[in-house]
């Protein structure tokens, strides 16, 4: 064995640390940047020191160590400063424990464990927001929530459940609650990655998207929400569970469109009084239809006229079978709104004439062109006695391109032709509610919106030669029309002097 001296501060190999100027032996000089040799005569002058050198978890002060070194137990250093870390990849994860960082093996991320008891932050896999609690109750985790102000006293944002039928609440959200926020404490809110540990139960089916509630707050929903709520996709299911549900959140708010507009002119100059209808139109007679196995169906319309509309049928609830069961269905030449034309093309109202109830309407499919007939046919059985009783005929109305939309305003400006203190101005929502059978006087539409004589309620006439104007914004309307369905809206005239309208402007305003 050979002495050593060693000529680098503070130096530590991995086992055993060393200072400058200490005396070691070893059978050869094991690093020369590290270690110089001792001549003889000094060697034989020392009295080398046995006594273990200390451990690393008694080394004080600033270290270097320019070895390979595992640690099994718990190290504490001031500031530590090397060329690579290397964890252990293989687990398993320990527990939480505030400070410590380890290798995720589940999602081969480096975590750390926040100050937050059980919160753990995946780096590069997630983004939170910090945020305070001061509901008056418990945000749980999952919860999905919004900003509503900021903290005076810790500067962190403060929250509460998100809406989405409620814009100042939806356009704010913030992303999931990850862990349980009590009333006046602060935790984490995800934005993007991965919360877990929830129940998910629930939910439909896994990888679906998921969009903020406009039923629930702080819900989310595989369930899209209506128009006329805020849509805010709030990410997707990655797993279905009881207890350790998790979802993929990654928040993003669409604004609701700025208003799509739709105008129609009217004019009944040369046209007597009577009823007339913007952005639609029906043809109905005012009397009803009974069919039945003696009179096995009805004709309507006039060969290869124009009509682009829907056959309909309001039914008086009388439809009755003696045995088996028995369908109506309306027969022409069909067309699409992509422009398919079928000729001879079937289309069923109903499959059995004795479920609809008085009142109840329903229309076909796809709209038709040219004359028609409505028909009674058997469905199974072999009836002998069947008979029903209903309204019909062919209606169109505005649903902006099959979308579901919010009425967003009208405005109306025409000038009289003629003097009328009966004129009315109607706007209808067409749907399939509030029809109303009748056997000798049927008069087609449903649901007023709102009317011109509501509104101005004595100073709705208007003068022979002079203006008139009508305008209401999303303040006083603000209608759900489902124009993917059955809906959509009209506007009714109906003037009672000949040349009423010298000219008529109507705009109809949405948004989707």
């Amino acid at each position: 064995m050979a002495l050593f001296r060693c000529i680098k501060d503070n130096f530590y190999d991995g086992i055993q640390g060393y200072r400058v100027g200490e005396i070691s032996s070893f059978p050869s000089n094991p690093n020369a940047a590290l270690f110089e040799s001792i001549s003889d005569e000094e060697a034989n002058a020392i009295e080398v020191d046995t006594t273990p050198l200390p451990a690393w978890k008694d080394l004080q002060g600033d270290w270097h160590v320019d070895a390979d070194v595992e640690f099994e137990n718990n190290v504490e250093f001031e500031t530590l400063i090397a060329q690579s870390i290397e964890l252990n990849t293989a687990g398993p994860i320990k527990p939480w424990k505030a400070g410590q960082i380890q290798f995720n093996p589940d999602t081969y991320a480096l975590m750390a464990d926040t100050s937050i008891e059980n919160v753990r932050y995946n780096y590069g896999e997630e983004l939170w927001y910090p945020a305070c609690n001061n509901t008056g109750d418990v945000l749980l985790n999952g919860t999905v929530v919004y900003a509503t102000g900021v903290s005076p006293t810790k500067n962190e944002l403060l929250i509460d459940k998100a809406i989405a039928n409620n814009p100042m609440s939806s356009l704010q959200t913030l992303g999931f609650v990850t862990n349980d926020i009590a009333d006046g404490e602060c935790g984490k809110v995800t934005y993007f990655g991965n919360v877990g540990g929830l129940n998910t139960d629930s939910y439909a089916s896994e990888g679906g998207v998921l969009w903020l509630s406009a039923d629930v707050a702080g819900e989310a929903t595989q369930t899209k929400p209506t128009v006329g709520n805020q849509l805010v996709l709030l990410g997707s299911l990655l797993k279905k569970d009881a207890t350790d549900g998790q979802i993929w959140a990654t928040i993003n708010i669409t604004a609701n469109s700025v208003p799509s507009y739709k105008s129609e002119t009217f004019s009944s100059r040369g046209v007597g009084a009577g009823t007339y209808y913007l952005f639609g139109d029906y043809l109905a007679p005012t009397t009803d239809v009974t069919l039945s196995n003696a009179s096995l169906s009805q004709a309507l319309g006039t060969a290869n006229a124009a009509y682009g509309m829907r056959p309909f049928a309001v039914f008086a609830g009388d439809g009755t079978v003696d045995t088996g069961q028995v369908g109506l269905r309306w027969i022409s030449t069909s067309i699409t709104d992509g422009g398919v034309r079928v000729t001879g093309d079937v289309q069923i109202i109903t499959e059995d004439i004795t479920a609809p109830l008085l009142n109840d309407y329903i229309d076909t499919p796809k709209k038709v062109i040219g004359a028609g007939i409505y028909e009674l046919y058997v469905v199974s059985g072999s009836p002998t006695a069947y008979s029903v009783s209903f309204n019909y005929g062919l209606i169109k109305y505005e649903d902006f391109g099959n979308r579901d939309f919010v009425l967003t305003d009208v405005e109306i400006t025409g000038l009289a032709g003629a003097s009328d203190t009966s004129f009315q101005l109607i706007l209808q929502k067409q749907s399939v509610d509030g029809w109303t059978y009748s056997a000798a006087g049927f008069s087609p539409g449903n649901g007023v919106i709102t009317s011109m004589s509501s509104v101005y309620v004595l100073e709705d006439n208007v003068i022979n030669g002079e203006a008139f104007h009508f305008k209401l914004d999303s303040t006083a309307i603000g209608d759900v029309i489902l124009g993917s369905g059955s809906e959509g809206i009209m506007v009714k005239l109906v003037t009672t002097q000949n040349n009423t309208i010298q000219y008529l402007n109507c705009h109809i305003g949405a948004s989707f």
